[in-house]
């Protein structure tokens, strides 16, 4: 019962590792947003490759300073480029909690298979020693 046990919390801890995995890509997309919306006023009048489709690009020009984002459900607002660095902010935030609780989490069931370890070591060797 106990290996059993023990290769469920191991199926658990892995797959939290995947979602922490994720979530940290996740950041690091945002902070690669961030930085180029950070970049949008100095390029005001730039001609720029815009993104048509996969690997296909038009050329455009960036006529403002704001950027335009996809809030969800394909409705896209104009926000300044302040408000989309907070809204990355907020969502990065709310990143880094989910990030915290999965790793405490991924903790708590280390610890847990530990001590699984444990018994099943202990109850060998009270085996061997009879």
């Amino acid at each position: 019962m106990s290996i059993l046990k023990l290769r469920r919390l191991e199926r658990q801890f892995n797959n939290i590792n995947e979602v922490c995995s994720k979530i940290k890509q996740d950041l690091q997309r945002i902070h690669v947003t961030r930085t180029a919306v950070e970049q949008v006023p100095n390029i005001v009048g730039d001609e720029l490759l815009s993104p048509l489709a996969d690997g296909m690009f038009i050329k455009t020009q960036c006529l403002s300073d704001n950027v335009h984002v996809n809030v969800g459900a394909g409705v896209i607002v104009e926000k300044s480029v302040g408000e989309a660095t907070d809204l990355l902010d907020m969502h990065a935030r709310r990143l880094h909690e989910q990030l915290a609780h999965q790793e405490k989490v991924q903790d708590d069931i280390s610890k847990n298979i530990m001590e699984r370890i444990e018994e099943i070591e202990n109850v060998r060797e009270t085996q061997r020693e009879t």
